[in-house]
């Protein structure tokens, strides 16, 4: 604001001589001039990228992502009054140095933000750029303090102070991680879930876009046809629900087979795809020894041979066969223990080669 009073008029009156007369009132008019010029003044501090994407102010301007890494931002202060560049000869800021700015609510300058480069445009205007990095950071609402030091172009010794802007942009280049991977059930084994689904709910760090989804795999056990993903849905802006379909051990299994039965005490998840509100992909991550797989009993019990109602038909045949051939077998036995117990010693036996006859006429005569 500029004040400007001219001319002023002067009058005076009240005044008494020394033998106590009141003056009669005098005036003049046109006895001198006032202009006052104030400070110059920050005006705002508007940004954009590629050249027509504004990011100011925070809460409804663009945030930078990592999408826009690489890219450069450009902000313009504005000032009320032409200045005396900053002080900076000609207009030209060497390192920065003349129109200094202070991130009050960041820590410093975000990490997002590299390879500063400034100069004046004019003498209402200063230009500031930024080469946008990924700096893993979010803020949602960046205050900034334009320093103070700036004189008038006409009276470079009227100085100004320094001023905060509020809400200037945000940043957001933060990728969301998550958090823990809650199961249905702690140990899938036969029979459990009962419903043959299994459930693993997923719970990340900060809202995410709900058009995107996350990928479950396990990347450190061979679960086989085990659990097939039958589809999934978001519980809420930070919680995704992900079934599964769960399979069963059938079939014809040998000793060795049931051996080598599904157990698994602490089988990894792997979580990986989806995408904060803001578009940043999330940290592909592991989360170990999430729940657990036991299907040795259910492997020991299908390993157990069984028979179709022909084979066990057959079986009874047979069994029952070797069952009267053994009776008839016994009385014939006692039979023969009979009679040889009945028969003189000796009788029924061979003779041998070396005992003689007892038949005289088998003898030679002399």
């Amino acid at each position: 604001m500029v004040l400007n009073m001219s001319p002023l008029d002067v009058a005076v009156n009240g005044a008494q001589d020394t033998l106590g007369q009141v003056q009669s009132p005098g005036f003049q008019a046109d006895v001198f001039e006032i202009t006052y010029i104030p400070p110059t003044h920050v005006i705002d501090m508007k940004g954009s990228i590629d050249g027509g994407i504004f990011v100011h102010p925070a809460g409804t301007g663009h945030v930078l992502t990592d999408a826009d890494i690489g890219k450069t931002v450009e902000f313009i202060i504005r000032y009320d009054i032409p200045t005396d560049y900053g002080g900076c000869a000609n207009g030209v800021v060497q390192n920065f140095l003349c129109t200094n700015l202070v991130f009050t609510n960041t820590g410093g300058t975000p990490l997002s933000l590299t390879n500063v480069t400034s100069e004046w445009l004019t003498r209402n205007r200063y230009r500031v750029t930024w080469k946008i990095a990924d700096g893993d950071e979010q803020f949602g609402s960046i205050n900034v303090i334009v320093a103070g030091g700036v004189g008038r172009k006409d009276d470079t010794n009227i100085k100004n102070t320094d001023f905060e802007l509020v809400g200037v942009f945000s940043i957001d280049t933060k990728n969301p991680t998550v958090g823990s991977v809650a199961p249905s059930a702690a140990t899938i084994r036969s029979g459990v879930p009962a419903s043959g689904v299994f459930t693993l709910t997923v719970a990340y760090s900060e809202p995410m876009d709900m058009t995107s989804t996350p990928l479950l795999s396990f990347p450190n056990q061979s679960l086989g046809a085990l659990l097939s993903p039958t589809g999934g849905s978001w519980i809420d802006s930070t919680h995704y629900a992900q079934n599964f379909a769960v399979g069963t051990v059938a079939g014809t299994v040998t000793a060795m087979q049931a051996k080598a039965a599904l157990v698994f005490p602490a089988v990894d998840v792997m979580v990986a795809g989806a995408r904060d509100a803001n578009g940043n992909l999330q940290s592909a991550g592991v989360v170990a020894g999430v729940f657990a797989v036991n299907f040795a009993g259910a492997a020991a019990a299908a390993a157990i041979p069984t028979l179709s109602t022909w084979g066990l038909l057959l079986l009874g045949t047979l069994l029952m066969g070797l069952t009267a051939i053994s009776q008839s077998a016994r009385p014939r036995a006692k039979r023969l223990r009979r009679a040889r117990a009945r028969a003189p010693s000796g009788a029924g036996r061979p003779l041998s080669r070396s005992q003689p006859s007892k038949n005289p006429s088998s003898r030679c005569s002399a």
